[in-house]
């Protein structure tokens, strides 16, 4: 078996190559399971369980996991019930030492408000959800706390979203693996023809003058959308379109409507 590591970070930068100056190109987050597949120079080039989606991370910001632990991510790899943070922001606490805890982060064997990295159990006294219980209107619910959060290539915390990771974090939460860029996403549900027809919850894809995907944001409400584009917004949406509400003008061009009924 590969050797198998957790996030045990906040959140970690996962880069374009091994170096502090690459490229972020995604984020990890508390408790994400990776397989590492390489190292070199304190650096882990590693794929992402979740989503197959491969970067390098620096070393030190995962745990590198014994079989014994494994057990306790079982979930992770068999895309079982989850337990995930919905805080925007909170704390947990081991023994002498306290550990951020963001919105949308993996709490692996969560029990009676403990959940384990590695060998130690940390208590979490903060609002969560299991991925079970989560239904349409709760992920469109969820993105409303994230509103305002501002725009961050790669990223996937409150302190900045790209567009795909912002829909990636509220589908997991509810057990749908989606991929991590918006092109991979597209693969989702089956084709809504037009935005009259769409439902609180489907995603809408966009593309650019060349027809590439470039922009993924989930239906609102009929005829308005939340994304992350500068900041996680709501806006008007119709069939050309995403309508920016400040600028009165296009921001990007409807590709695509996809849903899961």
């Amino acid at each position: 078996m590969s050797l198998l590591a957790i996030c045990n970070m906040p959140a970690a930068p996962l880069r374009t190559d091994s170096s502090d100056k690459a490229e972020m190109s995604s984020q990890l987050l508390l408790g994400d399971l990776v397989e590492i597949k390489e190292e070199n120079a304190g650096w882990s080039k590693i794929v992402v369980c979740e989503d197959n989606y491969e970067g390098w991370v620096d070393k030190k910001q995962i745990l590198a996991l014994s079989t014994k632990e494994l057990r306790y991510y079982k979930p992770d790899l068999t895309q079982g019930t989850e337990t995930f943070s919905t805080e925007i922001f909170s704390w947990a606490t081991g023994d002498n030492e306290k550990l951020p805890v963001f919105f949308g982060s993996r709490l692996p064997d969560f029990k009676k408000g403990k959940f384990i990295l590695g060998k130690k159990r940390f208590q979490f006294s903060g609002e969560v959800v299991q991925t079970k219980n989560i239904s349409k209107t709760e992920i469109v619910n969820f993105a409303l706390r994230l509103l305002n959060c501002p725009y961050l290539w790669g990223g996937k915390t409150p302190a900045g979203y790209d567009c795909s990771g912002f829909v990636q974090l509220l589908f997991r939460m509810a057990g749908i693996r989606l991929g991590r860029d918006a092109y991979q996403q597209i693969s989702f549900g089956n084709e809504i023809s037009g935005t009259e027809n769409s439902e609180p919850g489907d995603l809408a894809f966009f593309k650019n003058d060349a027809g590439r995907i470039n922009h993924v944001g989930m239906i609102f409400e009929k005829g308005r959308i939340i994304h992350s584009s500068g900041k996680v917004r709501i806006d008007s949406i119709d069939n050309k379109g995403i309508l920016n509400e400040e600028y009165q003008e296009y921001s990007h061009l409807l590709f695509k409507i996809k849903g899961s009924r």
